[in-house]
């Protein structure tokens, strides 16, 4: 190969890296955005667990929906 073959090859390559690591950082970013998600909604499903077993446990005042004050 010749100098300016191996110049514009090392070029793309670094260019290539480049573009690689803002693809990770972009996926890096929306794998920790998911994650949180993901771990909201556990909390979530787990309230809600919780919620059920209650109104399940035969406390009738628990599962009752009542009107708020102002009605």
């Amino acid at each position: 190969m010749t100098d300016p073959d191996v110049s514009a090859r090392l070029q793309r390559l670094e260019e290539t890296v480049a573009d690689q690591g803002r693809l990770i950082d972009d996926l890096n970013e929306v794998i920790t955005d998911q994650w949180k998600q993901i771990e909201k909604l556990q909390r979530d499903l787990e309230r809600f667990a919780e919620e059920l077993a209650e109104i399940e446990s035969g406390d009738p005042e628990r599962g009752r929906i009542t009107k708020p004050p102002h009605y």
